[in-house]
């Protein structure tokens, strides 16, 4: 599982502590955090062609939100 996924995770969670609206990534952070609880980096291997797009989309979701491609503007 590629690492961005916990680092673009962390970073949209730090921007919303500091008063960034979420509406825009609500969804995919639940989804990431429900993941990440059950699954480490070992499981990428074995995960199917649509869950690894899966976690890749919200890698490119989080990574648009911190960098202000989407939400509130970049912090």
């Amino acid at each position: 599982m590629p690492a961005d996924v916990g680092a673009q995770l962390l970073g949209a969670k730090l921007s919303i502590a500091n008063g960034a609206s979420s509406y825009d990534v609500d969804e995919v952070i639940t989804k990431a955090d429900e993941f990440l609880a059950m699954y480490t980096y070992n499981h990428w291997e074995m995960m199917d062609k649509e869950e690894r797009e899966m976690i890749l989309d919200w890698v490119d979701i989080l990574n648009d939100y911190n960098n202000g491609l989407i939400g509130p503007g970049q912090c």
